[in-house]
């Protein structure tokens, strides 16, 4: 009777190393876990702060084009205006 108490005693002191190793093995993928949740965090905010400049970049390099096509018409008009002042007054 005794040993098969030693016996379980024994089983017992196994499994609750076992357990602790587990336990170990869990808490360690946790973290393990947690920093690549952290990982994918941080790639996400440096993929958005990306776009962002991108976007700005973008609306700067449109906005430039508008002013340089805005510049060109005006100076296109102006050269227009003064073609057909300097015909009319040709024809006078």
């Amino acid at each position: 009777h005794e040993s098969e108490q030693a016996q379980l005693e024994k089983e017992l002191e196994e499994s609750k190393k076992l357990l602790a190793s587990e336990q170990g093995e869990k808490s360690e993928l946790t973290l393990k876990v947690k920093a690549i949740e952290e990982e994918l965090q941080k790639a996400n905010l440096l993929g958005e702060q990306a776009i962002e400049d991108l976007s700005k970049k973008h609306e700067a390099k449109v906005s430039a084009l508008e002013e340089l096509l805005k510049k060109q018409t005006e100076d296109s008009e102006k050269a227009l205006a003064g073609a057909k002042e300097k015909h009319e007054s040709e024809q006078a």
